[in-house]
């Protein structure tokens, strides 16, 4: 090495970032919430999440809840679980069949 590479600019990353996936069965043109987790967003019902699962029910009774980050018009909440792992757990209170 001669020393020229030293200062040569790094080459740009090409961005790896997934595009937001949104199951159709889980996102309800009247749903009220959004919940995202990983690359998945689910426009939901509030009140049926809150009546159907305690967890939820406390996340969405944090204070600081409204006005914080919105999502086509309605609050939303970041998940740090897997978006399929979710995904799962909410078609089950959707439909428990």
């Amino acid at each position: 090495m001669d020393g020229s590479d030293q200062y040569r600019p790094l080459p740009k990353r090409k961005s790896r970032s997934k595009p937001v996936q949104r199951p159709p069965d889980l996102w309800f043109d009247d749903g009220n919430h959004v919940i995202q987790a990983g690359t998945y967003q689910f426009r939901v019902h509030r009140g049926i999440l809150s009546a159907r699962s305690p967890v939820l029910h406390r996340v969405f009774s944090e204070p600081g809840l409204e006005g914080t980050q919105s999502i086509e018009g309605c609050p939303a909440t970041h998940l740090q679980d897997h978006g399929e792992d979710v995904m799962h757990f909410l078609l089950a209170i959707y439909d428990p069949a």
